[in-house]
């Protein structure tokens, strides 16, 4: 995942099975602000309307779930 930090574009690169591969975006509280069904294992997410602060992204498929953390700053 790169840049991170960012202003709110990021970029993912993966090695994983992209068949049906959920992308999820949550801040500190366990809410989701974003989520999408990927088929591709080199996606652009842009963040840019939510609010600056410290996210997790959590990448999962039928396999696999990895976690990584995402700093927005403005």
């Amino acid at each position: 995942v790169y840049p991170n930090p960012s202003h709110g574009q990021f970029k993912i690169v993966h090695g994983f099975d992209t068949d049906n591969m959920t992308i999820q975006v949550v801040n500190m509280l366990g809410q989701v602000v974003y989520q999408s069904l990927e088929n591709e294992s080199n996606i652009t997410i842009d963040l840019s309307d939510v609010a600056q602060g410290s996210y997790i992204l959590i990448m999962r498929n039928q396999e696999t779930e990895v976690r990584q953390p995402l700093k927005i700053q403005r």
